[in-house]
């Protein structure tokens, strides 16, 4: 189990839950612990990827990280999705497991100190580089 030393802003959890069996959560919820906010994606039941053994729809995940005294925040987490689509609202061609499923939560965070993280980190910066190359 790894524990960092200090806290940070912001974790980017990207298609990773769904390989951990659920016996094996709390070790990498121990490491996301320290973070303020989680930004994840994760694999929806049927997906069936490589290695996949634990495949979930959002509620289980907004279980998981509420034990741990995580808030789904799902007014930017649907904002972020939105950054996907086309200016017709189309969905674009790269980034579909992000637009799918990307969930944001905070943890011992006032909803003012998340907005600015938002407003301020690069996440959709990074986020439209990761997923629009061709931009």
């Amino acid at each position: 189990e790894y524990i960092p030393s200090k806290e940070y802003d912001l974790a980017w959890c990207c298609e990773f839950v769904e390989h951990v069996e659920e016996k094996y959560i709390n070790n990498y919820m121990k490491t996301i612990d320290v973070r303020k906010t989680v930004a994840m994606t994760h694999a929806v039941p049927g997906q069936h990827g490589y290695n996949h053994v634990n495949e979930q729809l959002p509620e289980y995940w907004i279980n998981v990280f509420s034990k741990y005294n995580f808030k789904y925040e799902e007014e930017y987490s649907l904002n972020l999705r939105k950054l996907l689509l086309d200016k017709k609202g189309n969905p674009l061609k790269n980034g579909k497991w992000v637009r799918n499923s990307l969930m944001i939560f905070s943890h011992r965070l006032q909803l003012k100190q998340l907005r600015e993280i938002l407003l301020y980190h690069p996440l959709q910066l990074f986020l439209l580089n990761t997923v629009h190359r061709d931009l």
